[in-house]
């Protein structure tokens, strides 16, 4: 199961399994082969998200012209990142976790001065591996 908390202003955590992690990377790659402009995939509920503030509901993928952009909708509880379909291809190589990887292992997905990829405005992520 992936679980995606928060902390407003921007802390993001996207958390799971190898295996759904893994899950997820396919899913990814297999949206952005597709012509769908929109992919939504439902999250854990009903967990503690602690240390963070809040448990999101659904990780909604939007393919876009744009940098990449990754905002929360509090409304819907959603988590959107959207950009450009090679952009989004870029994105995932970071949600899939090396074969040797071990619990505890995370990477940082977030904008820097002059990103080549991702919009100054995106919350920063942290994708991490779950036991």
């Amino acid at each position: 199961m992936l679980y995606v908390r928060y902390s407003p202003p921007a802390a993001v955590d996207i958390s799971g399994g190898l295996l759904a992690l893994r899950q997820l990377h396919a899913a990814l790659l297999g949206f952005l082969q597709g012509a769908d402009l929109a992919f939504q995939i439902a999250l854990a509920t009903g967990y503690d998200p602690a240390p963070y503030d809040l448990a999101l509901h659904q990780l909604r993928l939007i393919k876009s012209s744009e940098l990449i952009d990754v905002h929360v909708d509090l409304a819907d509880r959603a988590l959107l990142i959207s950009g450009r379909p090679d952009y989004l291809d870029a994105f995932a190589a970071y949600v899939e976790p090396p074969a040797d990887t071990w619990p505890g292992y995370h990477v940082h997905f977030e904008y820097y001065e002059e990103h080549p990829i991702i919009a100054p405005g995106a919350l920063p992520l942290v994708i991490c591996v779950q036991s």
